[in-house]
């Protein structure tokens, strides 16, 4: 780096130096227009100077070029690395990024079987209920029927022992009286037969 600026100052001032001389020599052919005498370089010295400026500029060149080379160099290697920590760091982001999908789905996955087992709790609790009262309402229309038949065949029981009564006593007893009768003889019956 150090050799770079250097020959970066010495290209300045060489041409620096070539500027001045021009402009003198420049000045000189002006001054020769108008009739001043100045002091004339010759044409041997001014192709050497030519030579060793053109060698100076060369060398210059091939030198900045040179360092020109060496940091393109550096600069690619540093490209190059900074590239590499770059898909690393993409690479590591990307893995994390990848872990927290899979997380995300994880905890969606169990809020949705929570849910759904809510749910099922729910339904089934419902569906107890339900059966619960389909049970209830089964049982009262069952009590219901079964008064209702009974109280049927108890009519029907009442119109036969009245009829069986009728041809028996020969008469007509009312419903009352007939109960009575009924009853005493199932007490008979009982005490009879040990109840």
């Amino acid at each position: 780096m150090e050799n770079f600026c250097f020959l970066i100052v010495a290209a300045f001032f060489f041409l620096v130096f070539l500027f001045i001389f021009l402009f003198f020599i420049l000045k000189g052919e002006k001054e020769k227009e108008e009739g001043t005498l100045i002091l004339k370089v010759s044409e041997k010295f001014n192709k050497f100077l030519e030579d060793i400026l053109a060698q100076e500029l060369k060398r210059t060149l091939l030198v900045a070029r040179g360092s020109i080379l060496e940091k393109q160099r550096k600069f690619e290697k540093q490209y190059e690395k900074v590239t590499e920590e770059l898909e690393r760091l993409m690479k590591r982001r990307e893995e994390r990024i990848e872990k927290m999908l899979q997380k995300i789905q994880k905890e969606l996955t169990e809020a949705a079987k929570r849910k759904i087992e809510k749910m099922a709790s729910k339904i089934e609790k419902d569906y107890s209920k339900m059966l619960e009262e389909s049970e209830k309402n089964l049982e009262r229309e069952i009590a219901e029927y079964k008064k209702r038949k009974l109280e049927e065949i108890d009519r029907k029981i009442f119109s036969l022992l009245e009829k069986v009564a009728k041809r028996i006593l020969g008469k007509t007893i009312d419903l009352s009286t007939h109960e009575k009768l009924v009853i005493e003889i199932l007490e008979k019956s009982k005490k009879e037969m040990g109840f």
